[in-house]
């Protein structure tokens, strides 16, 4: 398998492909409503409690395992989970003081996240 296809099909790739789902979930919240900032927050906990366990299954595709493999899989999700939690973030507008705490969002999935590559591993 090529180098290139081996990204596309692999761990990066997925963040890439869940970054932009929740890229669209922001985008869809514009002008934002209470329903659309409930379902962008719930993805703070959902992205790293399904995204983690989901990249982990690729090591089924062929050319995958590993230690390269893990450590892709390791940095992998350390950045996607901090970009895709931090575009759900920028997608929230609450139109008052509280948009101000919304960047703590990608700490705290990161949090969530790092506790679920530790059971992985």
């Amino acid at each position: 398998m090529s180098r290139g296809f081996s990204r596309l099909l692999g761990p990066e790739g997925l963040w890439v492909l869940s970054s932009l789902c929740v890229y669209l979930a922001a985008l869809w919240n514009n002008p934002s409503t209470p329903a659309a900032n409930e379902f962008l927050e719930s993805l703070w906990i959902a992205i790293p409690l399904a995204g983690i366990p989901v990249t982990f299954l690729t090591a089924y595709l062929p050319g995958n395992g590993g230690w390269w493999w893990l450590l892709r899989v390791v940095v992998g999700s350390f950045f996607g989970v901090m970009i895709a939690s931090f575009i759900a973030a920028s997608g929230v507008d609450y139109h008052d003081s509280r948009n101000s705490g919304l960047l703590g969002a990608p700490f705290y999935s990161l949090a969530i996240g790092l506790f679920v590559l530790v059971l992985e591993l």
